[in-house]
């Protein structure tokens, strides 16, 4: 039985808006509650299916939910083999079931000078150095520690903030006035050309 796509449409409109909240309410254990989810209609219809695990660290709640997920999906992909070790760490059985495939990234593009000058401009930057951070506003990446750092620099620094995430507010309300908050970027060449220094404030990286 396959449906028409104006008779899909509606269905797959709630799905999303379900799947939405799910998220919003599901925090950091975003990454595994779907393969959870997945992995147990997979076993009831006989699909595989395939949990990617990228963290390396996490709450409790988001250790459950992962071991949960390495058990019940047909095979775990990791983005590193530190990743892929803790896997086996927490469930032995998974030996033979853990797919390493690294997290790619394709050649920066050249930016143009009066394109980072625009957008200098467009974010209202002045000649102060310009700190860039391209990262999920996430607890594991740091932000909140690097605005406590910016506090303690002499000098005016602009710090750009690029990315979302559910830090989001809490940064926001605990952030000084010359930091900009970018939003998710399809294209993270000028916002990486734009910058004076470069910071990956993580606590801990896959």
């Amino acid at each position: 039985y396959t449906l028409s796509l104006p008779d899909a449409l509606p269905i797959w409109k709630g799905l999303v808006g379900v799947h939405d909240v799910w998220m919003e309410a599901a925090g950091e254990d975003r990454e595994a509650l779907p393969a959870v989810a997945a992995g147990l209609a997979g076993r009831t219809v006989g699909t595989p299916t395939l949990y990617h695990r990228h963290h390396l660290e996490g709450s409790s709640r988001l250790r459950v939910a992962s071991r949960v997920a390495t058990r019940v999906t047909t095979a775990t992909m990791v983005v590193s083999h530190a990743v892929g070790r803790r896997v086996v760490d927490e469930d032995p059985g998974a030996v033979d079931r853990v797919v390493l495939a690294r997290n790619g990234v394709g050649p920066p593009r050249a930016v143009p000078a009066d394109e980072i000058i625009a957008l200098r401009d467009r974010l209202g930057l002045d000649r102060a150095p310009v700190v860039v951070v391209v990262a999920r506003l996430r607890p594991e990446k740091g932000h909140r520690h690097l605005l406590r750092a910016l506090a303690l620099v002499g000098r005016p620094i602009n710090l750009v903030l690029v990315g979302s995430g559910p830090e989001e507010p809490s940064l926001r309300a605990a952030a000084p006035s010359r930091v900009v908050f970018a939003g998710h970027q399809d294209d993270v060449a000028p916002w990486y050309a734009m910058a004076d220094i470069v910071v990956l404030p993580s606590l801990h990286e896959a």
